[in-house]
């Protein structure tokens, strides 16, 4: 189990049903990951709604877990240029291997502990279906975490994570609490997301994707400098 916190400091990982089958499958369970990944969403739909990048964007990955969503970012962006950073130990291992000298992982590393280091913003930030598995409590810090990150400057922000109250997501939260092991994972809804980043970001702008058309109950919100959005 991995449960996100805001300093990273009291994260926990433990055997789950989920790490269990990895050992199991061993080399199949890529596989087996993305047929079960697909059942609560569709990773093309998803890197569809992103928004327009640079060719060459810098790209940071916050929550990257096993990769497949780079995966399909970097089919779509041959010439970006990602890092991902995750709190837990195990990151990166879905990874296509012509993908990977493009990639820089950072495992073990929660998103203050980087933005202390002082890195310079990159253009794009994405975080997919990690804001549910930061408690209630702690989000607030995950933001203002993310804003002492960008700073000033202008960085697009690309959030995707499940709307409650739909089977789906009733499932999705299951599969959560009991295969993953996130006991105190919490669905957040569009409403409530776009509060907690425009609270810490007063000065951008909020964009819905069509991922929750395409999708449902996944959604993708974009988050840019009101001076910066395309017109």
């Amino acid at each position: 189990m991995v449960t996100w916190s805001q300093a990273g400091a009291t994260t926990i990982e433990a055997v789950t049903i989920g790490s269990f089958a990895r050992v199991l499958l061993g080399k199949s369970f890529p596989a087996v990951g993305r047929f079960y990944r697909s059942l609560f969403v569709d990773l093309s739909k998803l890197v569809a709604a992103l928004p327009v990048i640079p060719p060459r964007a810098r790209i940071l990955d916050v929550g990257g877990g096993d990769g497949e969503v780079v995966n399909e970012l970097l089919a779509r962006y041959p010439e970006a240029q990602v890092t991902m950073l995750d709190v837990s130990r195990a990151v990166g291992g879905a990874l296509r291997p012509e993908f990977r000298d493009r990639v820089r992982v950072l495992p073990g590393m929660s998103l203050r502990a980087y933005a202390e280091r002082n890195p310079e913003p990159p253009d794009l930030v994405v975080i997919t279906d990690v804001i549910h598995h930061i408690a209630p409590s702690e989000r607030n810090g995950f933001f203002a975490d993310l804003r002492a990150l960008v700073g000033a400057s202008a960085v697009t922000i690309f959030i995707k994570d499940v709307e409650p109250g739909y089977l789906r997501a009733w499932l999705s939260y299951l599969s959560d609490r009991f295969i993953t092991g996130d006991r105190n994972v919490s669905l957040v809804s569009q409403t409530e997301l776009r509060r907690l980043v425009l609270d810490v970001f007063p000065d951008y702008e909020v964009e819905e994707t069509p991922l929750m058309q395409t999708d449902r109950p996944n959604y993708a919100l974009v988050f840019r400098p009101a001076a910066s959005r395309p017109r």
